[in-house]
């Protein structure tokens, strides 16, 4: 077991210890198929979420306390206590997209990783360099909302307005879950185009022994495309079109 796969042994297997303390049922799947290949583990994620939240202290950005969460759309009934009630200090509405966070065993398995996710329209993606060469793939889009709807208990904006608001997050929220649904289409599609090559390869290294006549085992070829396979250039999938 080398470093990386213990690294991932070694994460997949703790605790989780976000709010909710599991997976987003919207990406369960997404987060499977990345976690099911040898080359990739994720290391956080979240399918994208509305939230509203009070903030108690201007000076300490994390001192805030959640009034409300939902990874799906939003209601006027669900924003009702607003209307109904004077909460002190600031009111905070904020639409948060998925974000996703891959480790990858090799900067190329970063980078088909990287092209999956520019494709599927996730636009602020990038490769972070960690500690121990870890390399890790940050999925992100730019499609954050926040607004500020109370201040000292007082509404800062009409009713109208609110609605309007709870719109563009519902819609944001929709092509963020299309972005999703793409993004696993892509990585499937990339999974399938990866096995295809090692399997070509680890064929043409069989005939290759066949036609020499070399002593070769078939445990060494497979050693030999184990290893190559580590620098196998996919730089020809997910080209970008018009």
């Amino acid at each position: 077991m080398d470093e990386f796969e213990k690294q991932k042994r070694r994460c997949l297997s703790a605790k989780d210890n976000s709010i909710k303390g599991s997976i987003d049922v919207k990406i369960s799947n997404l987060v499977q198929l990345i976690n099911e290949s040898n080359d990739y583990f994720t290391t956080s994620s979240c399918s994208g979420r509305i939230m509203i939240f009070r903030k108690i202290s201007q000076l300490k950005s994390k001192n805030c306390e959640s009034l409300f969460v939902t990874h799906d759309s939003i209601t006027e009934d669900d924003v009702q206590f607003l209307l109904d009630t004077q909460i002190e200090d600031t009111v905070i509405f904020k639409f948060e997209p998925f974000v996703l966070h891959v480790q990858c065993r090799t900067i190329d398995h970063a980078r088909l990783l990287l092209k999956a996710a520019l494709t599927s329209g996730f636009r602020n993606s990038g490769i972070v360099f960690g500690k121990k060469e870890r390399m890790i793939v940050a999925v992100r889009s730019t499609q954050t909302l926040e607004l500020p709807l109370t201040n000292h208990g007082t509404l800062l904006i009409s009713s109208d307005y609110l609605r309007y608001i709870l719109q563009v997050a519902n819609e944001k929220l929709a092509e963020n879950d299309i972005r999703i649904q793409k993004f696993e289409i892509n990585l499937s599609s990339m999974s399938e185009e990866v096995t295809k090559k090692k399997k070509s390869k680890r064929s043409s290294h069989r005939d290759e022994r066949k036609s020499l006549g070399s002593a070769t085992t078939d445990r060494t070829v497979d050693e030999i495309c184990d290893k190559e396979d580590r620098s196998l250039d996919f730089s020809d999938l997910f080209k970008e079109t018009d």
